[in-house]
């Protein structure tokens, strides 16, 4: 288990940035821990976590991604570069027991001079998936928390939860607000993109 635990960048970086990655197993469980940008311009992909090698049974829960400390706020946690993603959650798990991601926030993160890079909330690749089938996950969301920082600002395409699985996948009770995109027509702002062809159930939304 991972668990309880501060990660956050604190000097300038120009190569991609991974808070926590698994890349083999099953039954792992991140839970509660804190992602932001203390100091340092990243000018490279960031994601804070990522869950790849098809395992099983993976537990994504209570963790806080964006700002400048655990709890979001102060400056946004920013990628500033031409073509970079910035992504909270992303996952390439199995298809035997679905993985559930609950009761994570999401908010305080910008993407800026960016030319062809996307933001994802969560990034499902692949596998069985449950997205909030049992607790809420908050994107954004200034408009309930009543934190004004509390924001997504994106820079060109956005998925905030994007689902490219063949698995089954399930979207249910999140809630997703507060996004605000700054570019020329032609690119996309999305907050649920399904682009696997799987089993998908995607109700009691908030978007």
């Amino acid at each position: 288990d991972l668990s309880s635990n501060n990660i956050y960048q604190t000097q300038a970086r120009s190569t991609t940035l991974i808070g926590v990655s698994i890349a083999a197993g099953s039954n792992h469980t991140v839970s509660s821990n804190n992602f932001y940008q203390t100091t340092g311009t990243l000018t490279a992909a960031y994601t804070a976590i990522s869950i790849t090698g098809s395992g099983n049974n993976q537990s994504i829960t209570n963790n806080s991604i964006g700002g400048t400390n655990s709890s979001r706020t102060g400056t946004a946690l920013t990628v500033d570069a031409s073509s970079t993603n910035l992504t909270g959650i992303a996952l390439t798990v199995g298809t035997t027991t679905a993985t559930k991601v609950d009761s994570n926030y999401i908010s305080n993160v910008a993407q800026i001079n960016v030319t062809s890079g996307t933001v994802f909330g969560i990034n499902i690749s692949g596998g069985n998936v449950n997205v909030g089938s049992i607790y809420k996950n908050t994107f954004g969301g200034a408009a309930i928390s009543g934190i004004s920082s509390d924001t997504i600002r994106s820079n060109y395409d956005n998925g905030i939860i994007a689902n490219g699985s063949t698995g089954i996948v399930k979207i249910q009770n999140n809630i997703i607000s507060n996004v605000a995109y700054y570019r020329n027509g032609g690119d996309r702002t999305c907050g649920i993109y399904v682009t696997g062809a799987g089993t998908d159930t995607i109700q009691n939304n908030i978007v």
